[in-house]
């Protein structure tokens, strides 16, 4: 067999219904060499009988048995045993987009990219939807080229730059940074925190304005559920990234994107679970405290010009609202804050499904 191209990394938690099809979604594709490796996550159903049929049918896929441990660390087993030059990880209820991948492929030979993003279809029911940017294709850079570094600022926020599925990552830099998930039992998008530890290490980065991948939100997920544990795993979420930053020296260099991030997941933890469980400003209370209390969130809203960050976000409602809410936050009007919360909801839900996509 060939030495892969693409390494396919699919982790899968009962998932019968779904994993045949994402499957051959992926090897479908027959003119290039990659790999597919499942990593059946101590599944209870008919998946490990699914994985090893799809096995003995293909040579391409390998497949892994694990007991249960979540999604982050089934992934980081497909990373120690993949063998393909670049990794691109799968949902077990997804689909790739075979054009767009190999467009990414051939960017990040051509390039000699670490990193290359696409663009997402997502799916609910028979409804897709191209879920796009306002950037172009090009680089992204920090600073340097005025189109990388607009670039930069424009994605650094949005979904497509979190994901982990819409992404070819180059295996050798991942290994030479020793970059990994981290278990999402004890934090909350692990994905995202994934890609921030990423983009510390000054990876060469290109945004290509093409679909890649089906994101299919058809079935409940961890995003259209109560989560009661929110405040707390984002909070955790934090702390990580900025120990991460610490142990690296990096801290600083990277505070235009620990800040932005720490106001989303802080908003985000507030309003999460009101569908679910209605609103209460003393559950509101409550997660603001976990926030304020933690030393990593603590130390963001004292680090001297972190509010001016928000500045660069791209969209107006989110620069205004939470530089706003770092200000109360800062002077901790918690109670204050609780009220804004509870008057502006009805719009920010609004503002929530047509955005968070």
């Amino acid at each position: 067999m060939e030495q892969p191209l693409i390494s396919f990394i699919i982790p899968v938690y009962n998932g019968e219904r779904c994993i045949e099809k994402a499957a051959h979604s992926v090897l479908e594709m027959q003119s290039i060499p990659f790999e597919l490796l499942l990593i059946d996550d101590g599944s209870t159903d008919q998946t490990p009988a699914i994985c090893d049929r799809l096995a003995m049918k293909d040579r391409r896929v390998h497949v892994f048995h694990t007991e249960n441990q979540g999604q982050g660390k089934a992934r980081n087993l497909g990373i120690h045993s993949s063998t393909g030059n670049y990794l691109m990880f799968v949902d077990a209820d997804d689909t790739v987009v075979w054009p767009g991948v190999l467009s990414l492929l051939q960017r990040a030979e051509q390039g000699r990219y670490d990193v290359v993003s696409g663009l997402y279809y997502r799916k609910n029911g028979e409804q897709e939807e191209l879920i796009n940017s306002r950037a172009t294709s090009g680089a992204i850079s920090r600073d340097g080229e005025p189109d990388a570094v607009k670039r930069y600022h424009q994605i650094k926020t949005a979904s497509l730059f979190g994901y982990l599925w819409n992404k070819l990552y180059r295996k050798s830099f991942l290994e030479k940074h020793e970059l990994l998930l981290d278990d999402i039992k004890t934090v909350y998008m692990e994905d995202t925190l994934f890609n921030l530890k990423v983009w510390s290490k000054q990876p060469s980065y290109y945004f290509l304005a093409v679909p890649v991948y089906r994101y299919d939100v058809t079935n409940e997920s961890t995003t259209r559920k109560a989560e009661p544990d929110i405040a707390q795993k984002n909070a955790c979420m934090i702390s990580n990234y900025v120990e991460f930053l610490d142990s690296q020296n990096l801290f600083f260099e990277n505070l235009d994107l620990l800040v932005p991030l720490a106001m989303r997941v802080f908003c985000w933890s507030l309003v999460k679970n009101i569908p679910f469980e209605g609103f209460s400003r003393q559950k509101i209370l409550e997660k603001e405290a976990v926030f304020l209390e933690a030393d990593s969130f603590h130390r963001i809203l004292y680090t001297r010009g972190s509010r001016r960050l928000l500045r660069f976000l791209p969209s107006f409602p989110e620069r205004l609202f939470y530089r706003f809410c770092f200000f109360l936050l800062k002077h901790r009007l918690k109670k204050f804050l609780s009220l804004v919360f509870s008057l502006l909801y009805p719009g920010m839900r609004f503002y929530i499904r047509q955005t968070v996509k």
